[in-house]
């Protein structure tokens, strides 16, 4: 046995006996049992791997052997054949080919041969595979490939497996319908199997597991018992007299519409109310009759509902339940799972409709019983008013909505068909994967209260409507309310009208009810002036319109809670839901991490409008100033978001370095001009990290309006062909998400770097250090030296010494004590330690006091093999860390951030392109950024090197240079720049990239992949301004330059260049490009940019007209002469 895989076992076992059931883990132990683990994965799939390409190689075998046959037969082939040497094609075979001349019967068998060697083979271990790596959509389509093509050939215990995992990838992937049915298939033909065959009782379990619990759509009330539900339903209101002949007709309209509906749901709800309303309706008729009269004259209560009142009641239900049986018939489903979607909030809407139209009919029908008068709901003072008075409420009438809302909730909880929390292999639920959750008993008391709460607030608006909007006539006579008939409005009189023969018939014709109608003569009294006065309301809207409008308010309103679409109804969900139960929420980009890296992500995809969220473990921004540099490309890649001026107003003002060996000065550097051109930026800004990121953080938070939510940790993550699953918690409270894209800006110990399963590969350095934010009284520090840093070394270690724009400094230097014996005592240096060190290596008398922070540290040199997994990306620390020699590690994160925010954001910019296109625009960014890790690792570690080393004989190196060759360099302005070039990061580039290109026979020295050089040039309007601020960074720009002297174009040749590149724009989809004209004199152009003593076109390398195409990043995409521009759209499209 291998010594790593007997140290697993022993570890395995180790942790079995003592750590199982702790909180805890020692490290070396979980990773001897991880690397364990992963071996053992390794071995698996390697073997799974070569069982594929030995399968695949014979069948390429087969097919080369038929090829071959159509004019000589050949013998079928039985087994495989047995590797011994080349057939000279690549693939090994004992023989060539066998001649034969049963060529019909090769014929016949050929399919079967290949089939039932081959298929099982690929298909079915790719099947497995999949299933094992949590590639659902792979699953489905390896093992429907496996029944589908090669299913008559396979044996009965290969189809049971092939139907076992096409039901659980249809099952994983919420196709539960389809799921199923693949599913009972397999166990059909697992019952002919021998039960004792383990392999055959593994399936089995495998898919009851699945199958249980879950409801299968031929489980329901079948058509043929709906019809005559109906019939009785009908008969019964006929028979009762609780609907008139025509709601009859509506109402089996109705429960036909209903029935349609592939789910119970519906229709049995529509059967409860219509029973239940009924019902209650005849609870004390006699009592309520007294208590108002008809507008007939007759006696009150509630007559036969006509179908006005019937569609008022049913028609929004009714109208949903249609649509969401038609978005069923396109995606079946065979349970409700807990998601946002349309399909998903639907069945909610129609719950919300019955119960608040119940709520409504007992609150009426059982409040009027009230032992008091009802309060007018719509009134200042609520006052008192007559019983069956529109807006009128009483607690009994509340109690009761709230019961008849209760009672449709409670039939729905037993007749929605809930789809089940059931563990999975992998730990999630059935119905979690697509946006859904399953639906335990908590999901579903929670359903019920607040179903049950806003169905009785139905009955609540219906008052408030009915209050504002419905007149309430009161007959002056009795005090008691008059009653339209079938909810009609109800006229007032004001005085005794003369009543023409003509106006009595039409009373009687339209039973004194409309707006043709008349009072009929019993109502008339000629003694007591008007019969009829208003009690509250307006006359704007009847009965029946008041409940249709409260039907749909409530439905729809029920809808928007459930797709968290409204601010004000989901705030209060919140506040009462859980947050374990939260629906998923989809997210275009996830950015994990709010330092520097994230917060720069977060900017360039808000400076493209791609929605986001951005996501933070710590509670509260770091105060701490760990990076304190800001490089020259930073501040002109962070221009485009408009803070630079910001970092510049709160940066320290620092003119230079001075150099110590052995507490001599040896060097003194000038910074305040390091020699750099072709920039606006032309030293780097010494600034704290912490105020760097509070400006980052404003301009997020104010300007582009984004929320940065800190506080927040990720659970769990997991992606596949569609997107990434994501499990957050905040304040013990978890949220579902579902993202297109993760980027992991989370530091060193980054948890996204993890998932997507990437190496971090490097060591630690093996000294230590220590940090001290203090202050300091030096007697060596004039006035004028104050902002230098200050370099301190010697023998036995180093010192920094950097300066703070409040006076204070921060002091670097080698640990004092052992970094180890620090780490297992959790031992932090001191002051004193600090000082110490200072006395060892500074000249004169210094005194460190009032310290703001101290800490330790170790350093490590580490980078990730790659900076993207599928959907998963790392960038900043979570892919890179190294020494802070240089100043170099926020900034290359946030050029990380940069370069992948743009490809994001065009990738998500919703443009038609090529699946290929979009996965090499997303690939450049390991491509491109990559390299530049890697070269900044190997100088990172050099600088340092330099500055750490204990090797004597480098220590007299370093003095030697330190001392006499410095300071001849930094004498000259030339090799300052190229001193600086490197570290200010002006000159990374990525011409080595996919996506990059010079144009043929263009002989500049810029090239496709480098940045785009600056300079200042003279505006339209006269103004002074340097080229790429003209460019602003959410699009690319084509830079058009004119050429030199006589070579140079006119404005009229521009114009015509720029009209034949737009032109064919209209027809192709490559996005946003703004066009700038350039040239080397003045012309007469009012659009013009002058480049003065075309110092540009020199740089660029454009004596002729060229043209420059510049990414959002700066960056040169394509460069070349104005002649070689035929193509360059072409170029564009199959690229970006």
């Amino acid at each position: 046995m291998p010594r790593e895989q007997h140290q697993g076992e022993l570890a395995l076992e180790i942790w079995n006996a003592l750590y199982k059931d702790k909180d805890s883990t020692p490290t070396v132990l979980a990773k001897q049992i991880i690397d364990y683990k992963q071996q053992e994965m390794e071995e698996e799939i390697a073997r799974l791997e070569r069982e594929r390409d030995d399968a695949t190689a014979w069948a390429k075998q087969l097919y080369a052997k038929e090829m071959e046959s159509k004019n000589t037969a050949e013998q079928p082939v039985d087994d495989p054949p047995k590797t011994t040497e080349s057939d000279g094609k690549g693939i090994q075979t004992e023989n060539a080919s066998t001649k034969s001349d049963y060529k019909d019967q090769y014929k016949a068998i050929w399919p079967t041969t290949t089939v039932n060697r081959v298929g099982p083979t690929i298909h079915l271990h790719e099947a497995e595979h999949y299933y094992k790596e949590r590639n659902m959509q792979g699953l489905v389509d390896a093992a429907d490939n496996a029944v589908r093509r090669t299913g008559r050939s396979l044996t009965q215990k290969q189809l049971a497996e092939a139907w076992v995992w096409l039901g659980a990838g249809h099952c994983f992937m919420d196709n539960l319908n389809y799921g199923i049915r693949s599913l009972k298939k397999a166990l059909e033909i697992l019952e002919t199997l021998d039960p004792k065959d383990k392999e055959v009782e593994k399936m089995t379990d495998v898919a009851l597991m699945w199958k249980s619990d879950i409801k299968d759509p031929a489980e329901r009330f079948d058509t043929l018992l709906q019809i005559p539900a109906t019939v009785l339903v009908a008969y019964r209101a006929y028979s009762h007299k609780s609907l008139t002949p025509a709601g009859i007709v509506v109402a089996v309209l109705t429960a036909i519409a209903h029935a349609v509906h592939p789910w119970n749901l519906p229709f049995v709800l529509l059967v409860v109310f219509f029973l239940a309303g009924t019902r209650v309706t005849k609870v004390k008729k006699e009592a309520k009759e007294k208590l108002t009269i008809q507008a007939t004259g007759g006696a009150g209560g509630e007559g036969p509902r006509t179908h006005i009142q019937v569609l008022a009641n049913s028609l929004v239900a009714t109208v949903l339940a249609l649509v969401h049986a038609y978005t069923l018939s396109l995606k079946p489903e065979v349970c409700y799972g807990w998601g946002r979607t349309l399909q998903d909030v639907i069945p909610i809407g129609i719950i919300a409709n019955y119960a608040a139209v119940a709520a409504d009919t007992f609150s009426s029908e059982l409040g009027i019983l009230s032992t008091h008068d009802p309060r007018l709901v719509t009134s200042p003072t609520l006052r008192r008013v007559p019983r069956g008075t529109n807006g009128g409420v009483t607690l009994w009438g509340l109690f009761a909505g709230l019961l008849g809302s209760f009672i449709v909730v409670f039939t729905a909880l037993f007749f929605t068909p809930f789809c089940p929390v059931q563990q999975g292999p992998y730990g999630g639920t059935l119905s979690s994967l697509q946006g859904g959750a399953g639906w335990g008993w908590e999901e579903k008391k929670y359903l019920a209260i607040y179903l049950t709460i806003w169905g009785a607030l139905g009955s609540v608006l219906d008052s408030v409507l009915g209050g504002l909007f419905q007149q309430s006539v009161k007959d002056t006579r009795t005090g008691r309310i008059v009653e339209g008939e079938g909810g009609k409005k109800v006229l007032i009189s004001k005085a005794v009208p003369k009543i023409k023969k003509t106006a009595e018939v039409r009373a009687a014709a339209f039973g004194h009810e409309g707006k043709k109608s008349v009072p009929s003569p019993a109502e008339i009294d000629d003694s007591h002036g008007p019969t009829r006065v208003a009690e509250s309301g307006w006359a704007i809207l009847d009965n029946n319109e008041v409940n249709f409008l409260m039907a749909v308010n409530m439905s729809l309103g029920a809808m928007l809670i459930a797709a968290q679409c409204s601010i004000d109804y989901i705030s209060i969900l919140k506040t009462l839901l859980p947050r374990e139960r939260n629906m998923t929420t989809p997210v275009d980009v996830l950015i994990v991490g709010a330092g520097p890296t994230g917060l720069a992500m977060g900017l360039e995809l808000a400076l493209h409008k791609v929605p986001f969220r951005i996501i933070d473990k710590s509670q509260v921004p770091s105060d701490k100033s760990r990076a304190l540099v800001v490089q020259p490309r930073t501040l002109e890649l962070l221009r485009r978001h408009r803070i630079t001026e910001d970092i510049s107003q709160r940066s320290t003002d620092v003119r230079g370095a001075r150099i110590f060996v052995n507490k001599s000065q040896v060097a003194e550097v000038d910074i305040s001009d390091i020699g750099l051109e072709r920039t606006a930026f032309t030293r780097p800004e010494i600034i704290s990290q912490a105020e760097t990121e509070a400006i980052m953080a404003l301009k997020l938070t104010s300007g582009y309006g984004v929320n940065i939510e800190r506080g927040v940790e990720v659970e769990q993550m997991d992606q596949d062909a569609t997107g990434v699953s994501v499990t957050i918690r905040k304040d013990g409270q978890t949220e579902q998400l579902r993202c297109a894209y993760v980027v992991g800006c989370d530091g060193a110990h980054s948890y996204v770097r993890r998932a997507a399963g990437l190496s971090f590969e490097g060591a630690p350095y093996k000294q230590g250090f220590m940090l001290c934010d203090t202050q300091l009284r030096w007697d060596m520090v004039g006035s004028g030296e104050a902002q230098e840093w200050k370099v301190f070394m010697s023998s036995t270690g180093f010192m920094i010494l950097f300066p703070f724009k409040d006076g204070s400094v921060r002091v670097v230097g080698t640990l004092a004590i052992d970094p180890n014996e620090n780490d297992a005592e959790g031992i932090d240096p001191t002051l004193e330690d600090f000082q110490e060190l200072f006395n060892k290596m500074a000249p004169g008398t210094g005194e460190l006091y009032d310290p703001s922070w101290i800490a330790k540290f170790k350093l490590h040199h580490r980078g990730v093999n790659n900076y993207r997994n599928g959907r998963l990306f790392v960038a900043g620390d979570a892919a890179h860390i190294h020494s802070p020699a240089g100043g170099q590690g926020m900034n290359t994160g946030i050029h990380d951030a940069i370069n992948l925010g743009w490809k994001l954001a065009r990738v998500l910019s919703g443009r038609k392109r090529a699946e290929e296109i979009s996965e090499k625009l997303l690939d450049s960014y390991n491509e491109e950024r990559r390299p530049v890790g890697q070269k900044l690792l190997k100088g990172t570690d050099r600088m340092f090197g330099y500055m750490a080393s204990t090797n004597y004989l480098w220590l007299l190196f370093r003095n030697f240079l330190a001392t006499w060759v410095l300071p001849w360099v930094m004498s000259s302005r030339e090799l300052r720049a190229k001193a600086f070039w490197f570290i200010s990061e002006l000159g990374i580039r990525y011409r080595k990239s996919p996506i990059v290109s010079t144009a043929i026979g263009f002989t500049g020295s810029m090239r496709g992949g480098d940045r785009a050089a600056d300079g200042k040039c003279e505006t339209p309007a006269g103004g002074d301004e340097f080229l790429l601020d003209m460019c602003r960074g959410d699009c690319f720009h084509l830079i058009l330059f004119a050429g030199r002297g006589a070579q140079m174009a006119t404005p009229a040749d521009l114009k015509s260049i720029i009209t034949r590149f737009t032109k064919p724009l209209a027809t192709r989809d490559v996005g946003e490009i703004e066009i700038h004209r350039v040239y080397s004199s003045k012309a007469d152009d009012e659009s013009g940019i002058l480049d003065p003593e075309g110092e540009l076109h020199k740089v660029y390398g454009f004596n002729e007209p060229g043209y420059v195409l510049v990414r959002p990043d700066t960056y040169i995409a394509h460069i070349g002469l104005q002649s070689a521009m035929d193509g360059l759209l072409e170029w564009l499209e199959e690229n970006y």
